[in-house]
């Protein structure tokens, strides 16, 4: 038997709901030689019983017994790759039967990119999830969002600025994400791969078709109070020299938005020793944060004092375009945050 060309890497962590269902879709992909290898980061349920379920003898499975996060369990992964190309795989996530072989020959007819991602779709089998406002709008406007951005130079572009890649829809060369990584981290860990590769001048294409239907459960529409924050951290430890460039400029920074991911970077800034000036929003008014720090809020105006992060994600393009328009010049006087 020859080596396989592609490995489809996936990390589980108490997944049973949704795993067999994810691993069917692998196992009946129409290209058919690759290996299926599986780091189960500790889990608590019957997932490995699950996965251990499935005769496939492409299927390698590595049980721990400890839980260290997405980011570690990628990298160790990584440590185990031979094959020349990697298929990420979520493991609540469905690929559509010829998505390896789209993707493969997308990197072989076009040499020149190290990385493709594709269209993707929302999808949920839960009733309450179906009726929910963010199961509505993530179809209406974060999925077409992401598609959108579909060329090489925009997928660059907007790879510094926000994660417009689905880490599960990614397809690469092993030596291309080797040679980045991931951090070891148990949030941000796609974001800090797909951000990093584009610094580095990796080129990141796109197959302009749906290959990967992303599920929203219960779990993926609540928000977890701390879960802004640990986005933060990673997003100031990602973009710290931006960050302390832009502040080194301007002698304080301002945030734009007074939402959850604007309160996380408040505190994330405070713990980088990032001067925080206050918040810039819709309306004037003031924000108390969990420490009891009272900050002023500006309204939204072209005459704002400079050094501006835009950390507001619904309205990331409007308030981007609005500065760009009054003559701002990215990463000079202001930059985006996710």
């Amino acid at each position: 038997m020859s080596d396989p060309i592609i490995t489809a890497l996936m990390t589980t962590y108490n997944c049973a709901d949704y795993v067999e269902e994810t691993m069917i879709s692998i196992l009946a992909q129409t290209f058919t030689d690759f290996e299926f290898l599986i780091i189960d980061d500790g889990s608590s349920d019957d997932t490995c019983a699950r996965i251990r379920q499935f005769d496939d003898r492409r299927i390698r499975l590595y049980s721990e017994p400890d839980n260290q996060g997405v980011g570690a369990r990628l990298n160790q992964a990584l440590s185990l790759i031979r094959t020349p190309y990697i298929a990420k795989v979520d493991a609540d996530d469905i690929s559509l039967p010829h998505r390896f072989s789209q993707q493969l020959q997308f990197l072989q007819k076009h040499p020149q990119f190290g990385i493709a991602k594709s269209y993707f779709e929302y999808f949920t089998d839960d009733p309450l999830v179906a009726q929910s406002d963010r199961f509505r709008q993530f179809r209406s406007v974060k999925e077409a969002e992401h598609n959108c951005v579909n060329q090489p130079d925009d997928i660059a572009q907007q790879l510094r600025r926000w994660n417009c890649v689905i880490h599960t829809s990614y397809f690469a060369k092993t030596d291309v994400v080797k040679q980045i990584g991931y951090v070891k981290s148990r949030v941000g860990e796609d974001y800090s791969l797909f951000y990093k590769a584009a610094k580095a001048g990796v080129i990141i294409g796109c197959v302009p078709e749906v290959l990967v239907r992303m599920r929203l459960s219960q779990n993926s529409v609540t928000t977890k109070p701390d879960s802004a924050f640990h986005f933060a951290q990673a997003l100031t430890a990602l973009k710290y020299d931006e960050l302390s460039a832009l502040a080194k400029r301007h002698g304080s920074l301002w945030l734009y938005g007074t939402g959850g991911l604007a309160k996380g970077m408040a505190k994330a800034f405070a713990e980088h020793g990032i001067v925080l000036a206050g918040f810039i929003d819709r309306q004037a008014g003031s924000l108390i944060l969990e420490d009891g720090e009272d900050y002023r809020v500006l309204p939204l105006t072209t005459d704002l004092a400079r050094g501006l992060v835009i950390a507001a994600q619904p309205v990331r393009a409007e308030i981007l375009q609005f500065f760009l328009d009054a003559g701002w010049q990215e990463w000079a006087d202001f930059m985006v945050i996710a």
